[in-house]
């Protein structure tokens, strides 16, 4: 059981106990305040998640499309974007044996490797067309 379900049961119990008069206001208050205390965490953490959850998948989405249609942006480009989307792209840029290196940006580590995980790679019968 989550603190705040226990939190909210242990106040029920005080609020029958107070109205059978079992328990006096004064530790009435007391102990409530300590359960409400509970309740407020609890909610403040779980909307602090959603709201982080909602940050990284938009960051993600952003990400996804921006890498999808980097090379048609980059075509029509001027230079001073093109030089942006480099940088997005990664750092510590070298040319050697008339080869580009670079360092990729962590979000773009896991689709810069998707060849060498076979689920990312489409089945032979994907996007096929018809034979006219």
């Amino acid at each position: 059981m989550s603190d705040q379900r226990r939190a909210r049961k242990a106040l029920d119990i005080l609020d029958e106990k107070l109205e059978a008069g079992v328990i006096a206001d004064d530790r009435y208050k007391a102990r409530a305040e300590a359960h409400v205390a509970v309740i407020a965490r609890t909610t403040q953490l779980l909307t602090t998640a959603d709201t982080d959850a909602e940050r990284w998948l938009e960051l993600a989405r952003e990400t996804f499309a921006s890498v999808v249609n980097l090379s048609e942006v980059f075509v029509v480009a001027n230079d001073d974007e093109r030089r942006r989307l480099m940088m997005l792209v990664g750092s510590n840029w070298y040319l050697s044996n008339k080869k580009v290196a670079l360092t990729v940006r962590e979000p773009l580590k896991a689709l810069r490797h998707n060849n060498e995980n076979p689920i990312w790679r489409a089945r032979p019968d994907s996007n096929r067309r018809s034979s006219p």
